[in-house]
């Protein structure tokens, strides 16, 4: 299953992107992600574990950095319990900031994930929109703080 969103933020690729670089900022795009370690600026191959709670389950996932090209693509492979996820972020300057491409990939890979990965449609649709949103947000009242 594959699934995109894109959102104009006013900040340039550089910006948006040093912030999705730094999984101590991964919490608070996504609400549901408990913890995360390590926690910090990121490059490829580093690699780690988060927590997620959605709708009163616990998941423990292991993920690892597997593009990471400075203000251009920035890629992470999450491995969950009977799935993989990879989402590809692609930055592209525009006259307005950045234009950011979200794709999210899911590939079962036990019998449970594809029953995971039939149902997921829409949940993992409704958590990459509020994310999108989240990260323009974040990214942009980041902005006016240190201009402030």
């Amino acid at each position: 299953m594959i699934l995109s969103a894109d959102v104009t933020i006013t900040r340039p690729p550089a910006d948006v992107f040093a912030y999705l670089a730094d999984s101590s900022n991964w919490a608070s795009i996504d609400e549901t992600l408990i913890s995360i370690e390590p926690s910090g600026p990121l490059d490829l191959g580093s690699s780690g574990w988060s927590r997620s709670q959605r709708t009163g389950l616990k998941v423990r996932t292991e993920w690892e950095i597997t593009a990471f090209d400075p203000s251009r693509r920035f890629e992470v492979l999450i491995t969950g319990p009977g799935y993989t996820m990879r989402e590809t972020v692609i930055f592209d300057g525009i006259p307005a900031g950045t234009r950011v491409g979200i794709t999210d990939e899911l590939h079962s890979t036990s019998f449970a994930g594809r029953l995971f990965v039939a149902f997921a449609k829409r949940p993992v649709k409704t958590s990459l929109d509020a994310r999108k949103l989240r990260l323009k947000e974040l990214v942009e009242a980041r902005a006016k703080s240190e201009s402030g």
